[in-house]
This record gives structure tokens, C-alpha cells and sequence, in this order.
């Protein structure tokens, strides 16, 4: 049985090895074309076509209930896609297995951090971060291990390294948007959504999230819904707007200045 089990390890980390492959030394993309969603009669996204590219920071901004956050939870979860096809890197994803693959290489980062307060920062990076060893195999902090020196040296960047045994719930609005930050930086997926990351944040902080979002966007797919109009025209490459639930204009950086992009904001 331990055999079994060990050989079972073994071949679903090849696998995951084999997804990431995909995904790695190429220019990914993902595309919508004709996407229309629907939520029983309701009409949410009207004839989408859209191209998301590797090396670029995509701000989508819209008023409330434009329909922002349902664009990038159709992307992720496919639910009430009536009419249209999603593909990655020119491929057509329909099938169960397809979409499977695809969410592998996602990371979601939402306006409620998804932390739990009564746990350290140490703590919610084991239960968060993708590490190679297992919880019990880090049950006992070694800052010389390679996977934690990684994590430190995050943390570190983000102003976060003398936090690590603090319990979450000391940490402003800002450093626990920062340690979403970090643990996705580490977990290194190829695709990255924000929804609304700088919500309730000061100014300092969210410059701050934005500005690590437009690092992360060199190698990597990252979108995010942003309600601040001087952040998105300062490190935004691209700009969808959105208005009841259909794409009015996608303005790429040397045009941000010719319209008006106030129409787009509460």
C-alpha cells in the first residue's frame, strides 16, 4: 500500500509538471470570442471578444455592476456561457479536462484576502503557498530551507519579513493584500486576476499592490478590476471598458490621454 501510494505521489507531480510545461517559455494568451453569459434571463456579458496577453498590465474598469467581476469569474469557472468559446493559446477549452487543466494555472486574488486571523503569517503561508514539502514536513520553521529562504526574500521585498509570527489579524488592510501579494509571487502561476485589489487601501498601499502586479505582468497573464483611474493610467498597458455588461472601448497606454476615462468610474 505505501508503495501504491508513493508511486500515485509521484505520477500526479509529473502531471502537474506537464501542465505548468504548457505554460512556461511561451507567450500565453487567452481570447473570447462572441462570450455571452447569462444568469437564468438575465443578460451579464453581451458578445465578448477579448484578447488577454502575456507581458502586459489589463486593467478592466466599468461603474458597479458593469460587469467587471463576472468577466473574470466567467474565465475561471465557464458558468453560464451561453453563446462564444474561450481559448488558451489558440486552443478551444470545452472539454471537463480541458477546463481542469486551464484553472491549474490560475491564481485569484480578491478584495476579501482570503486569510485566516487567528493564524500567523507563517501559518496562512503553509495553508496557502504551494510548497513542495508537506504541512507536517514543515512543522518546524528552518529559515535556511531553500523553500523559506524563497518566501522570506518576498516577504522581504514587500515589507513584510518581520511579520512572519505575528498573528494575521494584527495586520492592516494593506500588508494582508501585500501577503496575497507575496504568496502568489511564490506560487508562480502563469495567470493572474485581481478583483478590485486596492479596494479600502491607502494610497501608499495600493500603488504599492499595483505596482507588484506590473512586475509580475512581464512573464505572466495579469488582469485585474481596478476602481482608481491615476493607478490604472500609471502602469496599466491596457484599459477594458466596460458598460452594462458590453466592451465600449479597449484604449491601449499611448492613448489613455485622448478620451474620457472618467465616464468609466463611480
Amino acid at each position: 500500500m505505501l508503495l501504491y501510494s508513493y508511486i500515485r505521489q509521484i505520477m500526479t507531480i509529473e502531471a502537474l509538471q506537464l501542465v505548468f510545461m504548457d505554460t512556461q517559455n511561451t507567450n500565453n494568451n487567452i481570447e473570447l470570442k462572441n462570450v455571452s453569459v447569462y444568469d437564468k434571463n438575465k443578460l451579464l456579458l453581451s458578445e465578448i471578444n477579448l484578447k488577454l496577453n502575456q507581458g502586459e498590465l489589463i486593467g478592466i474598469i466599468g461603474k458597479s455592476g458593469a460587469g467587471k467581476t463576472t468577466i473574470l469569474n466567467t474565465i475561471i469557472s465557464f458558468n453560464n456561457i451561453k453563446t462564444g468559446k474561450i481559448y488558451f493559446n489558440n486552443k478551444i477549452i470545452s472539454t471537463r479536462k480541458d477546463k481542469k487543466k486551464f484553472r491549474k494555472n490560475i491564481s485569484y486574488i480578491s478584495q476579501f484576502p482570503n486569510l485566516i486571523n487567528d493564524l500567523s503569517v507563517l501559518d496562512n503561508l503553509n495553508r496557502l503557498c504551494e510548497f513542495k514539502k508537506s504541512w507536517f514536513g514543515r512543522m518546524f520553521w528552518n529559515p535556511k530551507d531553500k523553500e523559506n529562504e524563497q518566501i522570506i526574500k518576498i516577504l522581504e521585498n514587500l515589507g513584510l519579513k518581520n511579520k512572519l509570527f505575528e498573528k494575521t489579524e494584527k495586520l492592516s488592510g494593506g500588508e494582508k493584500q501585500r501577503l496575497l501579494v507575496a504568496i502568489e509571487i511564490y506560487n508562480d502561476k502563469s495567470i493572474i486576476f485581481a478583483d478590485e485589489p486596492t479596494s479600502n487601501l491607502d494610497p501608499f498601499n495600493a500603488d504599492l499592490i499595483i505596482k507588484q502586479f506590473k512586475k509580475m505582468s512581464k512573464n505572466k497573464i495579469v488582469v485585474i478590476n481596478i476602481h482608481d483611474l491615476h493607478l490604472a493610467t500609471k502602469y496599466c498597458d491596457k484599459l477594458i471598458c466596460l458598460e452594462k455588461g458590453k466592451i465600449k472601448n479597449i484604449i491601449e497606454k499611448k492613448s489613455f490621454g485622448k478620451g474620457n476615462l472618467n465616464e468609466f468610474f463611480d
